[in-house]
């Protein structure tokens, strides 16, 4: 089917900008169960090394999209658009999506049901920091180039904690609702921990 197909192709490359911005999940246990599969040469490694090992690599590249955008938009931009909060703001949520990863997926022994459960509730507290980002930085864009408004710090931190909670709430609504394995996980594991 074409339309089932190019829905794939869009999801796949929403999952690699994902990726690219410490968004999307880590891949460690696909990774690692593909060198155990093939002999490869993180077989003996255990998984807590190469999610760490993976997220340092993950941190290095969102600090060469961050280093990027600065030079395509200036210094002075990037600093009235606050981008180094920005991407310190995203860093730091992909770090926390991977701890909940690692807790729910390597540590906790829950049965893989309940890790998925649990997981989905930190990984949408996670998600949920992001958006407000968005927001931000186009109302700072307005307020930089609009001689006629002036935006007080309060909009910009209201308008942030506004989308935050708006998020989470979908966030827990989504957790609470979706029994499915989360998307974008391995799928290997699923039936594993059951």
């Amino acid at each position: 089917m074409p339309n089932e197909n190019h829905m794939r192709d869009l999801l796949s490359r929403a999952y690699v900008i994902g990726y690219l911005f410490y968004i999307a999940p880590p891949r460690a246990i696909e990774i690692f169960r593909n060198h155990q599969l093939h002999n490869g040469e993180l077989r003996g490694w255990s998984p807590s090394f190469i999610i760490i090992f993976e997220g340092a690599l993950r941190t290095m590249l969102l600090l060469l999209i961050a280093v990027g955008i600065e030079v395509i938009l200036g210094a002075f931009w990037y600093e009235v658009l606050r981008l180094d909060l920005v991407f310190g703001t995203i860093l730091c949520s992909g770090i926390l999506h991977t701890l909940v990863y690692m807790y729910f997926y390597l540590y906790s022994g829950y049965p893989n049901t309940k890790s998925n459960y649990f997981y989905r509730f930190g990984r949408n507290f996670c998600y949920a920091i992001l958006p407000g980002l968005a927001l931000m930085v186009l109302l700072r864009f307005i307020d930089e180039v609009s001689f006629e408004i002036s935006l007080p710090t309060r909009v910009f931190l209201n308008a942030y904690v506004g989308m935050f909670v708006g998020s989470l709430i979908a966030g827990i609504i989504e957790a609470i609702s979706v029994t499915r394995r989360p998307l974008g996980l391995f799928e290997e594991f699923e039936t594993e921990k059951d």
